[in-house]
This record gives structure tokens, sequence and C-alpha cells, in this order.
């Protein structure tokens, strides 16, 4: 976000914390737990772009990302966890927010990335 800014590939935004941010947590060990989320964002020229990644959450390791033009996808973020697996070996768990590219459950449905889980 920082070296975009600094070249003016994007249009920076006020800075957001949620409350819930201030409560720390850390799993025991290496790939007990990765948290997997994505953004969607404008670049300058308008271009929408679609940013995806995936974090150890023991060591704050960045096991996949990847960033792809137009909306995010299943596919992309299914993408960006199987790069995490093949360098680093399945997790034990994947934590998440209740997107649809995540869980359909709230809507009576599995997306894909539950089923691939």
């Amino acid at each position: 976000w920082r070296i975009l800014t600094r070249h003016g590939a994007i249009t920076p935004q006020p800075r957001k914390r949620p409350k819930s941010a201030t409560k720390r947590f850390v799993f025991d060990r290496p790939n007990d737990c990765w948290q997997s989320d994505w953004t969607e964002w404008a670049l300058t020229d308008g271009t929408a772009v679609a940013i995806a990644g995936c974090l150890d959450d023991h060591s704050r390791y960045l096991v996949g990302s990847a960033a792809a033009a137009g909306p995010g996808t299943g596919e992309l973020v299914w993408s960006v966890v199987l790069a995490g697996i093949d360098e680093c070996g399945i997790p034990s768990m994947s934590l998440s927010d209740n997107g649809l590219m995540y869980t359909g459950r709230r809507l009576g449905f599995e997306t894909t990335f539950e089923a691939n889980l």
C-alpha cells in the first residue's frame, strides 16, 4: 500500500481500525491457523483490482498473495491458499471473515472455498 501510494498508483484512504483489532492473539505453532482476506482497490486510472492474501497466524509469514484485474473471485482467494499449501503444507485451520468469497452459510449454499477446504 505504501509503495503504491508513494508512486501515485492509488488514492489514499483514511486508516480504519475496527475495535476488535485491539485484542491480540497468536496461535502456538506455524500452520496452526492461516488467516485469509481480500480487498478490492481502484488504481488511480480507475482500474479495479482485487488483492488477496493469506497469512500464517503464528509467524505472520505471508504464505500467499495475488492480485488480479477486476472484481475478486473465489478462484483468486483459493489460488492464494493453494500457493501457500505448495510452499508450507496444509494448515490445521483457516480463518476468514464471512464474505461471500469464503462462505455462503448465511444464504444457504456452500462456496467453492468451503468445498475445497
